[in-house]
């Protein structure tokens, strides 16, 4: 959560420097320094938060796919730069910003944290309505 709202609060910093609201965002350091770092926070712990927060058992499929598809949009976005579809960097921060400040009020309201706790008691589904086959599949899981 704070990786985002870091991420935010640059993205913010960036269209009030766009704007020329605010004096000591003159120098673009800032702004962008805040940028960089909450969005490499942001993909940095969007692997481990995804394979916390996905059934044991489809959990190394789930992590692929954000994993992927975290990558495709690096590709897209490097694509229309080259393209030169992308626009004023005050514009981009525009339309970002909506997602980022959407996505820390989910993750606020909604996540969960895993921090110490054994991952197959996140599972959603109660261990009385699994299959003795799903039991058996997963180690340390049943007999």
């Amino acid at each position: 959560m704070a990786a985002i709202g870091l991420t935010s609060l640059g993205l913010l910093s960036v269209l009030l420097r766009s704007a020329g609201a605010v004096g000591f965002l003159d120098n673009p350091v800032v702004p962008l320094s805040l940028l960089i770092v909450g969005s490499s926070a942001v993909i940095s712990i969007l692997l481990p938060y995804a394979a916390e927060n996905y059934p044991i058992r489809v959990r190394g499929r789930a992590t692929g796919w954000v994993a992927g598809w975290s990558k495709i949009g690096g590709l897209v976005a490097q694509g229309l730069s080259a393209l030169a579809l992308v626009p004023a960097l005050g514009i981009a921060a525009a339309i970002v910003t909506v997602p980022a400040l959407l996505a820390l009020v989910l993750i606020a309201l909604t996540g969960r944290e895993t921090r110490g706790q054994d991952l197959r008691a996140l599972e959603s589904q109660p261990l009385a309505t699994r299959s003795k086959m799903d039991l058996v599949k997963q180690p340390g899981m049943g007999t």
